[in-house]
């Protein structure tokens, strides 16, 4: 697991790291665990989809934690962010939902603080590692839930689109749906297409839009249910985060 600190105060960030390092190692986990100081620091050297968790102060001088994130977003929507404050006030409650802020740790706070936090975070940090197996071209590819952005299906072939190119493979939509089944992040948008919510950016007209640009039509004649459908995971999805 790779894992950022960002926080101007030295001995916040290093507090902060002996409590990763405790938490990682009454878990068992293995953690790269990197300090910065500073946002311009950290953006120098930050590399899309290598991190899977970030612990981003809000206040610090130049760049706070708040423009930090949104420049993090731009290019990394999968890594879980934890944002740390002095401050309880509800516009960073907003500011966090718009940046997907998985959670707050309230300055001071001590270890059974962020043990909470961790155990609720861990969960989003082991679906982000859920995969599918596919046959393509004789071979067996491994495929990441989070990668996928959609789904279709022509001539008894399956195309899976994903953030890093498109992967075909030879099975009825009805096998290949229900291995998706398990996961609410997925609907069928029009007969045997099937959409990733997460990377869905917004509605516009009959179309989602996906998060490479992408239109992808909305069944007219289940229009309503999929509108429904979509507007729940949401709301599902952000009382998930708050909890």
């Amino acid at each position: 697991m790779n894992i950022a600190i960002i926080d101007d105060l030295k001995e916040d960030g290093l507090l902060l790291c002996d409590y990763l390092k405790q938490y990682c190692d009454e878990n068992e986990t293995l953690a790269n665990i990197k300090n910065f100081e500073k946002a311009s620091d950290f953006l120098a050297c930050f590399i899309p989809q290598v991190y899977d968790l970030i612990f981003v102060d809000i206040y610090m001088e130049g760049m706070n934690g708040i423009e930090l994130a949104q420049k993090i977003r731009e290019t990394d929507r999968d890594c879980i962010l934890i944002f740390s404050t002095t401050s309880t006030e509800h516009t960073h409650a907003l500011a966090g939902y718009k940046v997907r802020a998985a959670d707050y740790l309230i300055k001071p706070y001590d270890y059974n603080t962020f043990f909470e936090t961790m155990q609720r975070c861990g969960a989003f940090i082991l679906e982000k590692n859920h995969f599918i197996e596919v046959k393509q071209s004789r071979r067996i590819i491994k495929i990441l839930i989070r990668n996928i952005l959609y789904t279709d299906y022509s001539n008894h072939y399956i195309y899976i689109y994903t953030k890093t190119g498109t992967v075909k493979t030879y099975m009825p939509f009805k096998t290949f749906s229900e291995m998706l089944l398990p996961y609410p992040n997925f609907i069928c948008c029009y007969r045997n297409c099937m959409v990733n919510l997460d990377e869905v950016d917004f509605m516009e007209e009959r179309d989602f839009i996906m998060s490479n640009g992408e239109r992808i039509a909305i069944s007219k004649s289940a229009y309503q249910e999929i509108v429904e459908n979509y507007r729940n995971y949401q709301f599902k999805k952000i009382n998930r985060l708050k909890r």
